[in-house]
């Protein structure tokens, strides 16, 4: 339901009781055709509606509930910046459609979380050094692109938003641990083409636009070019 269902529904009980059922009718009949509605997407579009595949809950008896929170906090923020995008947008081209990446977060059938983990690189990797960019120091030649293939080469995200939570990095005993390479974790291109290492705070989301919003906005904002380079193998505690 949107948000003027849920407002209708905050405030019903302030309405007679016939009203009440009217309404609460009406919202039950929404419901079952945005049910239908996704039923028939999910058939039509098996790829992008796999169920979910959960651990057992005697392994991991909190990963649902957690990873389902995250996941609305991360919409819900999304909103926030789809909407200043927007207004961004608007800005610099009067004709865009006000709302519409916001629009976009708020309504989708087909958002999706995933939780990625990158295993250890091989032992007999050949070691590399790449220069990576700070807020406090130049940006630096480009490295080869094959540098940042270990993990996640590079490439856009085609939907319209992505958000991100930082990464965190586990030892050979299961333990959490600070990332022992300084050159390893997200990388992303600048419209100038300049390498920079993204490092996100502990208690801070990254987002980054996809290719459906660079189509939407007539390149106005662009995607994000970005690639996960992964431990050196040959570094201590990698």
């Amino acid at each position: 339901l949107d948000d003027t269902d849920n407002n209708d529904l905050n405030s019903n009980s302030e309405m007679p009781n016939e009203e009440q059922k009217e309404l609460k009718l009406k919202l039950a009949k929404k419901m079952k055709m945005k049910i239908e509605e996704f039923q028939k997407l999910a058939k039509d579009n098996p790829a992008f509606y796999h169920p979910n595949v959960w651990p057992d809950d005697d392994t991991l008896p909190e990963l649902r509930s957690t990873l389902k929170e995250m996941g609305m906090l991360i919409r819900d923020i999304g909103m926030l910046v789809g909407k200043s995008a927007d207004q961004y947008v608007v800005s610099q081209c009067p004709g865009y459609a006000s709302g519409k990446l916001e629009t976009i977060i708020r309504s989708s059938l087909c958002a999706k979380a995933r939780l990625l983990h990158y295993f250890p690189n091989d032992e007999d990797a050949t070691a590399t050094t790449v220069a990576t960019a700070t807020a406090t120091t130049d940006v630096k030649k480009e490295p080869p692109d094959f540098d940042f293939s270990s993990w996640c080469g590079w490439h856009n995200d085609h939907c319209s938003m992505t958000g991100l939570v930082p990464a965190i990095y586990i030892n050979a005993n299961g333990e959490e641990t600070v990332c022992p390479d300084p050159d390893a974790g997200l990388h992303i291109k600048s419209r100038k083409g300049d390498l920079i290492h993204v490092k996100i705070p502990s208690d801070s989301l990254a987002f980054q636009i996809g290719e459906t919003t660079q189509i939407h906005t007539g390149g106005i904002l662009q995607a994000t070019p970005h690639a996960v380079r992964g431990c050196n193998p040959n570094m201590a505690g990698c």
